[in-house]
């Protein structure tokens, strides 16, 4: 068995899926914590509804380009040469911050 192998690097596939599946599990867990800042509506109104909003914009902006990452990550793992996707992993970044001191906040205005 060569080096290579060992070290899991002979199948360019698997890294490149197993970040997508968690990038899919990390966009559906923020539309379950959309639904659940819904939950909030009938006694914070607006304080609920801008982050479910938020929740589910950065949802709808990340999606679709998935499965181009996806693409480029395969290609570049076969150059051996993968660029990183800074932009999504900041604005999910700015999107679970602005979510945390929304939900902190909603703590703190019960009615």
């Amino acid at each position: 068995m060569s080096q290579r192998t060992c070290l899991g690097q002979g199948d360019s596939g698997l890294q490149p899926e197993r970040t997508l599946l968690a990038w899919n599990r990390t966009l559906l867990a923020m539309v379950v914590c959309s639904c659940l800042f819904l939950r909030w509506a009938p006694t914070h109104q607006w304080l609920a509804i801008v982050p479910s909003g938020l929740a589910l914009a950065a949802t709808a902006v990340i999606r679709p380009g998935l499965r181009r990452r996806y693409r480029l990550s395969v290609i570049g793992i076969g150059n051996e040469k993968v660029c990183a996707g800074v932009g999504a992993t900041l604005g999910l970044s700015i999107c679970v911050t602005a979510l945390s001191l929304f939900g902190i906040v909603a703590l703190f205005m019960r009615p």
